[in-house]
């Protein structure tokens, strides 16, 4: 039970398991992930201004939301094709893809 513990920590921290996936699966998750971003910060916002206006919370979610979601997977999307794109470029998987993807971002 141990060793398979550990086997599963060592898999967990290994880059590999991350970008073993092809480019479009990694692409398509980079903008979830933005979408989902982008709806936790707007559903903070409303958590946050709530109280204080007199707006109703979903019409402070949806004027909010318009904006961070599409951006936040803009973003998400951006990350991805950029890593992807070093990725392929350079033929090598490193940390260099990732700050690669970041500087596009």
């Amino acid at each position: 039970q141990a060793s398979n513990s550990k086997q599963h920590r060592a898999s967990m921290a290994n880059p590999e398991r991350i970008t073993d996936k092809g480019c479009a699966e990694r692409i398509l998750n980079g903008a979830g992930t933005g979408i989902g971003l982008g709806v936790v910060a707007s559903g903070i916002i409303v958590a946050w201004k709530g109280p204080l206006e007199r707006t109703a919370p979903t019409a402070i979610f949806r004027s909010y939301g318009r904006i961070l979601i599409p951006a936040a997977a803009l973003v998400g999307t951006l990350f991805a094709t950029g890593d992807c794109l070093s990725e392929s470029v350079r033929a090598e998987k490193s940390m260099l893809n990732a700050a690669a993807g970041g500087c596009i971002a």
